[in-house]
């Protein structure tokens, strides 16, 4: 690999800062927004309160999480629910219910 000699030239000061001093007095801050700056500024401002669409639901949420131990016995009811309507849809599916029409 070969090297590459790099010449750096030491900064002056003087003439960087004369630039700058130059760039302040030149420089004019924008007071007007052009058409097209005030047409996207509407749209870029942020609103200190969120806008709801009509789309959007309030719901409580619980100060704390329910307990194991109550969605166990919520699990449990559930289970036991869904395993009568289980024998329920059996009963009235089989061929002999619905000739009798139950």
């Amino acid at each position: 690999m070969t090297e590459k000699k790099v010449i750096t030239k030491p900064i002056n000061y003087a003439i960087l800062n004369q630039l700058s001093t130059d760039f302040k007095t030149r420089f004019v801050p924008q007071t007007e927004l052009s058409a097209k700056q005030a047409f996207w500024s509407q749209y870029s401002v942020q609103t200190d309160e969120p806008t709801l669409s009509a789309t959007t639901t309030i719901v409580e949420v619980p100060k704390e999480l329910p307990k194991v131990s109550m969605v166990n016995s919520c699990l449990k009811k559930l289970k036991s629910h869904l395993a009568s309507f289980d024998m329920v849809v059996k009963e009235r599916t089989t061929a002999t219910a619905i000739i009798e029409g139950t």
